[in-house]
């Protein structure tokens, strides 16, 4: 169910409000291959507040929260926008971006043991900030300059773990029942959750990545176009869950990173202005995955970048 509002003033400020009405439905990606699994029902509320876009400056003051029916899971994400124009060449945009997100069966792992699988999922509370910064520069009616950047700092904590028993219940914890604390416990050696007869890696993380796109398109002629880009990305991953289920790490850095600004892409939007920006409980279970396959350390850092053109 989808509720819209909207109001202008005389001042030409335009606020919307959106409300997102979620029933509970079973989500077939969340446990990795295993049986399809009953989400809670849920309630999504953003809000912006646009000004005057006339004027040589303006700003989006915009958020988003949701909370789901059982498990008290909810997320709160603050992203406003301004965007000015120092110049009748040049528009500048810049996007701080504030996320909480309390999720209360986030999947963890697949248990190791010699007997049936064991499917593991928990409470994480992660925070991300990040900004989004953005130059557009004319130099001509046919040579134009995008550049776009962003730092990404995301955090995740686990607790409050919990198994798999009837992945189509209707209640919370007769479908996800609570491991005991007394019958889990972390070995700091090898930084592992241990039960009776499973165990499993800690899932914690810290990612800390940067981005940089710079494109100049030349219109050469009329209707063809000449794009020289320039890309790099540096990140960096400090877990102690390495090569087993790294990629759920970057899955949800990834999914934190574009549910506030947007997929990745090398080549910026021409137009600076954004509207409302997916939430995280948009990305929930979507096959948007990043696999990597080489065994990292404690602390993993990466830093490419690259250069194409194209006409």
């Amino acid at each position: 169910v989808h509720l819209r509002g909207r109001a202008l003033f005389l001042s030409f400020w335009e606020l919307s409000v959106d409300v997102d009405r979620y029933s509970s439905h079973k989500w077939p990606w969340e446990l990795r291959g295993g049986p399809a699994l009953r989400r809670s029902g849920a309630t999504e509320v953003r809000w912006i507040l646009e000004s005057d876009t006339r004027k040589p400056w303006s700003t989006d003051l915009r958020a988003t929260t949701s909370f789901d029916d059982q498990g008290g899971a909810h997320t709160l994400v603050l992203d406003p926008l301004v965007d000015f124009r120092p110049t009748p060449r040049a528009t500048v945009a810049l996007g701080p971006v504030v996320s909480w997100v309390r999720d209360a069966d986030q999947y963890v792992a697949q248990a190791s043991s010699e007997g049936d699988p064991l499917y593991v999922v928990g409470k994480v509370e992660q925070t991300t900030v990040a900004l989004e910064a953005r130059l557009s520069y004319g130099f001509s009616p046919t040579l134009n300059l995008d550049v776009y950047a962003q730092p990404f700092l995301s955090n995740g904590s686990y607790r409050d773990f919990r198994t798999v028993e009837d992945a189509d219940a209707a209640d919370f914890d007769e479908r996800l029942p609570l491991i005991p604390a007394e019958t889990l416990t972390l070995d700091p050696e090898a930084d592992q959750y241990h039960m009776t007869t499973y165990s499993f890696r800690n899932p914690d993380f810290s990612v800390r990545e940067f981005r940089l796109n710079a494109v100049l398109r030349w219109e050469y002629v009329p209707g063809s176009t000449l794009f020289l880009v320039w890309a790099q990305a540096a990140l960096r991953i400090r877990r102690h869950q390495r090569a087993h289920g790294e990629a759920e790490l970057l899955d949800r850095a990834i999914d934190a990173a574009e549910a506030v600004t947007g997929p990745a892409s090398p080549i910026p939007p021409p137009a600076p202005r954004r509207r409302a920006a997916p939430t995280p409980r948009a990305h929930r279970g979507t096959d948007r995955r990043r696999a990597s396959t080489t065994p990292g350390t404690h602390d993993d850092a990466r830093d490419s970048s690259r250069w194409a053109g194209s006409a």
